[in-house]
């Protein structure tokens, strides 16, 4: 399996932690976004929408980080992150549709403005847009803190991939100036994800 991937692509770091986890064979192939590599015909190729992740594993070319996720996971043996019970596993998809929904492209707004808007448009951060990509991560987050009282991950007493998908945009943070720092849940909570090796290993 070859998985295509850059490390600055928080949607590349979900799978190449999941990866990681799972002990899965994957061959990672760089992607060089700052090349525009995603847009070589070569590459449109695996994922017409010119982005990473993309997996090409046989005749199967898989795109989208939570789709690859699952696929992965379903390859692995004895595997604890993607749950057998299929009340547990919605419980998983949950979080893991919100974090694709709503929780990583509010986090997008602040890595733009923040971090991408000046290699891409030569332009200055909105300061209004700022103002709200932060006040609806607030709202989010919230809701992520409140869920994680008196819990260790987000389903269960294990990590999962539905842990997995909510920390990989957290990456962003310090670069796109955004803050857990008053949501003492949610902190702690991605305090245990840092720790993991798979987390640390996915960095790069």
């Amino acid at each position: 399996m070859k998985l295509y991937y850059h490390p600055f692509s928080a949607n590349a770091r979900r799978v190449t932690m999941t990866a990681e986890i799972l002990g899965s064979p994957v061959e990672k192939v760089l992607v060089d976004l700052m090349k525009g590599a995603h847009k070589a015909p070569d590459y449109l190729a695996i994922n017409p929408n010119g982005k990473v992740p993309a997996l090409v594993d046989g005749d199967l070319k898989l795109w989208e980080s939570h789709a690859i996720m699952i696929h992965l996971s379903e390859q692995s043996l004895n595997q604890t992150i993607w749950p057998t019970d299929s009340r547990i596993r919605t419980e998983v998809l949950r979080w893991m549709f919100w974090s694709a929904s709503h929780w990583t492209p509010t986090i997008g707004v602040m890595l733009y403005e923040n971090v991408l808007k000046a290699n891409f448009e030569k332009a200055p951060p909105d300061a209004a847009r700022i103002a709200k990509g932060n006040a609806d991560f607030e709202v989010l987050a919230k809701v992520a803190d409140a869920h994680l009282d008196g819990r260790k991950y987000l389903v269960g007493d294990d990590i999962t991939l539905a842990d997995i998908s909510v920390a990989a945009p957290l990456m962003h943070m310090e670069s796109a100036k955004f803050s857990i720092e008053k949501f003492a849940h949610l902190k702690a909570w991605f305090a245990r994800i840092q720790e993991h090796e798979a987390w640390k290993k996915s960095a790069t």
